[in-house]
């Protein structure tokens, strides 16, 4: 089951990291294009409602890391279980 985890995973990163290079069909490197000021994965596009830069960012990053360890939390109960 362990083994089987560690091909899904790398099955899924591979492919992300290929199409993130240029690797698409219409073969655009998308690299790290969205991850700019005030929208990106970190950014302060929450500003207005919390009137607090660095706040802003915390959120964005807690956001963000709570939906990749509920992504991960998945296949983990699946091996853990059996």
């Amino acid at each position: 089951m362990s083994g089987l985890k560690i091909v899904f995973l790398v099955g899924l990163v591979l492919p992300g990291i290929i199409a993130d290079l240029g690797g698409n069909p219409k073969h655009d490197r998308i690299g790290f294009r969205y991850w700019r000021q005030p929208n990106g994965p970190m950014g302060n596009c929450i500003v207005y409602p919390v009137h607090n830069d660095q706040f802003a960012v915390f959120l964005g990053f807690w956001s963000k890391l709570t939906t990749t360890v509920l992504a991960h939390i998945g296949s983990d109960l699946v091996a853990v279980t059996a």
